[in-house]
């Protein structure tokens, strides 16, 4: 026989013994067709949102370069669909919804037909983090950059749940970021309240202390002088008449530092003044012209009239803030209910067994066929 392969021969060895092939198709589709019908069926529903750009999220890039970013895959610092990705993954955000809308039950299908008093204990055997990690395990979520866009997905054994896993990731992720945002703005109105405060108390002795200078001294002309002892509460003139400045110790309410960047801060400005005042404290300038404190005196107050008019300014933009806290996203497709299983792909688990069992067959007869012709003494098929 020619070395050569021989097309023929193997389609004539193929069909003299096409029962093999056959069992094998045959045992092929029935194993596809069990595993068709006994696989649990996964359905996926999914929903798109646009995040909004957050104000406290960074220095914004210029148009071009943000988009030439964005095309290359490179995450920015201040980009609205990475940190919503960032909030979406987060076991906080989870823990939240799962509390919020009581999922132990529904995750873990906790019978209906068990009392009250059954069913809570129950759900107080599942710790609150396992389930926040069962309904992680269900979500996903995935940035589309260069659209703007958050695709948000729940996969679950039951049609409905997905729709409604959806709907409550959505409503418990717009009270979690409008809670961030109400609490930067509460903290930021109480900080501003409370500097407000202080310098309205400053103002006020301010205030007070020019009127004891006209009160208490006469400016007699330029040989008049006066002892200035900075940071202290009172400055001796040279008549010997105290003038009160207020108590220097109480510096008012404690604020801590501005949670938010504006044109300056004033908790540093104020930490600055209290250091100031430190390596200053006790030192005495003598031989102050009265006309050139008083000067002073009258600039102090002009410059605290301007910051509690900036204050008063920073407060009521912040009411305004924490009034009008936004969603932080907008919807852009809303879930719909899936009309078939997004797993198993049933057809394809079949076509797959079939071609599997097929091309087995081939194997066993031509394996077959060969060995028999090494025991007959040929060598080839």
């Amino acid at each position: 026989m020619s070395e050569e392969i021989n097309i023929l021969e193997y389609v004539r060895i193929i069909y003299r013994r096409w029962w093999i092939v056959g069992t094998f198709v045959i045992v092929g589709l029935l194993v596809g067709v069990t595993y068709a019908l006994v696989s649990t069926s996964f359905y996926r529903a999914q929903a798109s949102i646009i995040p909004s750009a957050s104000e406290g999220s960074g220095i914004a890039l210029p148009a071009g370069l943000a988009g030439f970013a964005g095309a290359m895959g490179v995450p920015m610092a201040n980009d609205p669909t990475r940190r919503a990705v960032t909030l979406l993954e987060s076991r906080a955000l989870a823990e939240l919804i799962v509390k919020k809308f009581d999922l132990i039950p529904v995750l873990y299908d906790i019978p209906e037909y068990l009392s009250p008093e059954e069913r809570e204990r129950e759900i107080k055997k599942i710790p609150l983090y396992k389930a926040a990690e069962s309904l992680r395990g269900m979500m996903s979520f995935e940035e589309a950059r260069q659209a703007g866009t958050v695709e948000i997905a729940a996969v679950s054994v039951k049609p409905e749940l997905t729709v409604d896993l959806i709907r409550w990731y959505l409503e418990g992720f717009r009270e979690f970021i409008n809670q961030e945002s109400m609490m930067k703005s509460r903290h930021k109105r109480v900080n501003l309240e409370a500097q407000i405060l202080r310098n309205q108390v400053e103002l006020l002795e301010a205030t007070k202390l020019i009127s004891d200078f006209y009160e208490k001294t006469s400016i007699s002309g330029v040989d008049s002088k006066v002892d200035v002892t900075i940071n202290s509460s009172a400055v001796v003139n040279d008549t010997g008449i105290s003038v009160a400045y207020g108590d220097q110790n109480e510096s008012g309410p404690d604020v801590g530092e501005q949670s938010d960047s504006s044109s300056f801060d004033l908790g540093e400005i104020r930490m600055k003044e209290k250091k100031l005042e430190e390596r200053t404290r006790g030192v005495i300038v003598k031989d102050v012209p009265q006309q050139a404190y008083l000067e002073y005196l009258m600039g102090r107050l002009a410059l605290l009239r301007q910051l509690q008019g900036t204050l008063v300014q920073q407060y009521e933009n912040t009411k305004v803030e924490e009034a009008s806290a936004i969603a932080g996203f907008s919807l852009l497709d809303a879930p719909s209910l899936p009309a078939r299983p997004w797993k198993p792909n049933r057809t394809m688990a079949i076509n797959v067994s079939l071609l599997s069992s097929f091309f087995l067959s081939l194997f066993v007869v031509l394996g077959w066929e060969y060995i028999h012709r090494l025991r007959v003494g040929e060598r080839h098929l």
